[in-house]
């Protein structure tokens, strides 16, 4: 039968292996039990997925690449740029009619 894998039970293991100062930081409240497990390499982070992902990717491309990518996606872009000026202007219309 296995253990149940809860915070209790993180507590102890990160007790029973010398990591008293991760314990320190979860009792005063300045990580969560989950971050610790992460720190003492209990658990691997999530990986990134959709926006997240795409604002971590562009960060790391070169000021020539993001250009490319802004070159091959101009339509989309486009499109999604008149979209938001088109809400922009009926939120003005609405708080416009409002006073």
């Amino acid at each position: 039968m296995s253990d149940k894998r809860d915070n209790n039970y993180f507590r102890k293991r990160l007790l029973k292996d010398s990591q008293d100062k991760l314990v320190q930081q979860v009792d005063a409240g300045e990580i969560s039990m989950y971050e610790a497990t992460i720190k003492a390499g209990y658990r691997k982070t999530a990986k990134k997925q959709g926006l997240d992902l795409l604002e971590s990717e562009w960060a790391k491309l070169s000021r020539s690449d993001r250009q490319k990518f802004v070159a091959r996606n101009l339509r989309e872009l486009d499109e999604i740029i008149k979209r938001v000026g088109a809400l922009i202007l009926e939120h003005k219309k609405v708080q416009e009619a409002k006073e």
